[in-house]
């Protein structure tokens, strides 16, 4: 019956680890400070710089990606 137990709960511990290593479902690229991490195959990555002059923000509608930081003051722009 311990044997038994033993097993189940290994298997059990193995699945979850597979889930957990595989990202599921959930994954999707991850803004960390100025960082990135990319969801590549449903894995994330590791924590990577953005371009230069990019920072790592997070839109309205929650995607996080990296962006140009500009001037969005056009007072200066010639017309």
């Amino acid at each position: 019956m311990l044997r038994i137990y033993l097993l189940s709960l290994t298997s059990l511990f193995a699945l979850g680890f597979a889930l957990s290593a595989c990202g599921g479902d959930t994954c999707v690229d991850t803004c960390e400070g100025d960082q990135i991490r990319l969801c590549v195959d449903g894995v994330l990555g590791e924590a990577e710089d953005c371009g230069n002059g990019m920072m790592c923000m997070e839109m309205d509608n929650g995607m996080e990606h990296c962006m140009v930081m500009g001037d969005d003051d056009d007072s200066s722009t010639n017309m």
